[in-house]
């Protein structure tokens, strides 16, 4: 079939593609009679809603009528079976329970033996009466047919539709990806950028697309940056400034992919500010980075002091899962450092429950370990206060429990008040608060 006009090419495209596909989908296109199915011009290019593989449709009246026949045979061999089964005085009464009908004739016994079945004539007009309801049956069997293939036939359009749309995102979201990638600084198919701009002090601003280079602040430029970051915290305390200048430093990092020991001095020097602040969530995102550059650069000097804070941080969100996975990468030289050894039995106390030492092991954390602390302290006092109340009877001794809480007294009697409780005399009734909840 040759296709001349632009239009004709076009239809016979589409013709080909709605009718191709969803077979090919389906894998469908093995079991249709090519040599019958009709030229696409004679149908006028148009594809049929009912259209179903001849094939098809004669396995499936060929299964039906399979079917009725082992049925037939199932029903005859039974009748077959009951007849021989009956007493001759049966046989008889039967017979006499017969209505009379002019086109029936009963045998007797000499012209029908036992092991056959009677047979009745019938007339013409029975015979083209059942020769229609059969073929009335077929008749539906095939429109039943039809409409079943053309809704299978629509439903693997439908998915081929939805397979395409599902590639289309897909490979969208590959390519964003790969820019983020890119623009992240890691293993990416774009070359590396190197900065050309020469301001100390820069804004964070995240990025929307890929960066110029005349937006990027080279190695010098930014190690002059992060001594100024330094100063001016030190000077004023200014957080918001200090976070926003460090970020910026980061991101300009990541844009070059620059890994050296001044990367890590950055990201520590972040991490420390977010501590003494209380940004859990700032110090988490450097702690997670600087996990990857210690393994990159191992001989970090403050390497062993980063991964304690980083137990301690894991204390604090109850992340029992990564606590195991740290503990089993820490080899004896690791186990010996002041600051590892310190938040691993920070570490013991807390899982054992055991708060007296937990609080006691606070007043003597080294260097900044008591900010990371500070992180999940509240929340351990009021299990120990609530386990308190509820272990102790009638009353408990301001004293004592100041003790075991970890706290002056002046301060516990503050503290106590922000839930209610009241001291009496130095002491608290445990009965009346042993239910409070501590919120």
């Amino acid at each position: 079939m040759a296709v001349e006009k632009k239009e004709d090419r076009d239809k016979l495209e589409e013709y080909f593609k709605q009718k191709l596909n969803p077979l090919l989908m389906s894998g469908a296109y093995k079991a249709v009679d090519w040599d019958r199915e009709p030229l696409p011009s004679e149908v006028n290019f148009e594809l049929k809603m009912g259209w179903t593989p001849a094939s098809q449709l004669k396995k499936g009246l060929n299964a039906i009528t399979e079917m009725e026949k082992r049925s037939l045979k199932k029903s005859k061999h039974e009748m077959s079976h009951r007849r021989d089964s009956r007493s001759p005085t049966f046989r008889e009464q039967s017979k006499r329970r017969v209505p009379f009908s002019p086109r029936v004739r009963l045998p007797s016994d000499e012209d029908n033996p036992v092991d056959e079945q009677p047979k009745f004539k019938q007339t013409a007009a029975q015979k083209k009466k059942k020769k229609q309801k059969k073929n009335s049956g077929k008749s539906g069997r095939w429109a039943a047919d039809e409409r079943s293939n053309a809704q299978r036939e629509e439903r693997a359009r439908r998915f081929a539709r939805d397979d395409e749309a599902r590639r289309a995102k897909f490979t969208e979201m590959r390519r964003r990806l790969d820019w983020y990638i890119d623009r992240e600084g890691e293993q990416g198919t774009s070359d590396n950028v190197v900065g050309t701009c020469m301001d100390i002090e820069k804004s964070y601003f995240r990025l929307t697309s890929a960066p110029e280079p005349s937006t990027v602040r080279p190695l010098k430029i930014l190690e002059k940056a992060l001594k100024l970051v330094q100063q001016k915290y030190a000077t004023n305390r200014d957080y918001t400034y200090a976070n926003d200048q460090l970020r910026s430093i980061r991101q300009d990092l990541m844009i070059q992919c620059i890994r050296t020991d001044f990367t890590v001095n950055v990201y520590e020097t972040n991490a420390r500010i977010a501590l003494e602040q209380g940004d859990r969530e700032e110090f988490n995102q450097c702690q997670s980075q600087l996990k990857l550059l210690y393994k990159e650069l191992p001989d970090s000097p403050n390497c062993h002091e980063f991964t304690s804070y980083r137990l301690l941080y894991y204390i604090s969100v109850a992340n029992t899962i990564d606590q195991t996975t740290l503990l089993s990468e820490l080899d004896e030289k690791a186990r010996k450092d002041p600051c590892l050894s310190f938040s691993l039995k920070t570490r013991e106390a807390w899982a054992l429950g055991n708060h007296v030492k937990l609080f006691r092991l606070y007043q003597e954390a080294p260097r900044m370990a008591s900010y990371v602390m500070d992180l999940f302290l509240e929340r351990e006092r009021k299990a120990a206060l609530n386990a308190c109340l509820k272990s102790f009877r009638p009353t408990i001794n301001i004293t004592i429990l100041a003790s075991r809480l970890g706290l002056e007294e002046p301060k516990l009697c503050e503290w106590l008040a922000t839930f209610g409780i009241t001291v009496d005399d130095g002491k608290i009734d445990c009965r009346t608060y042993s239910n409070t909840v501590l919120a």
